[in-house]
């Protein structure tokens, strides 16, 4: 399922919170924290992708516009 930039950032902190709370009642080398912590990384590295590709895509954007020809007519006849 994809997830818009927010609503990735929202899971990323209830997963936060999730292995905060495990880590203070299971320790940090409890399993549940550290199943927590890799799922963590996970979104924060699905999500650093996907603002990547956004970047680069406004980047695409910028560069085509800027090597753009416009060709505009002699005449402009407003109506």
């Amino acid at each position: 399922m994809q997830q818009n930039s927010s609503e990735m950032l929202a899971t990323i902190q209830q997963m936060r919170e999730k292995m905060i709370e495990s880590a203070q009642a299971n320790g940090l080398g409890g399993q549940e924290t550290i199943e927590c912590s890799q799922e963590l990384d996970k979104l924060i590295f699905e999500y650093q992708c996907l603002s990547q590709e956004k970047k680069k895509s406004k980047r695409e954007i910028k560069i085509t516009r800027k090597q753009a020809m416009f060709v505009w007519p002699n005449n402009i006849i407003c109506v």
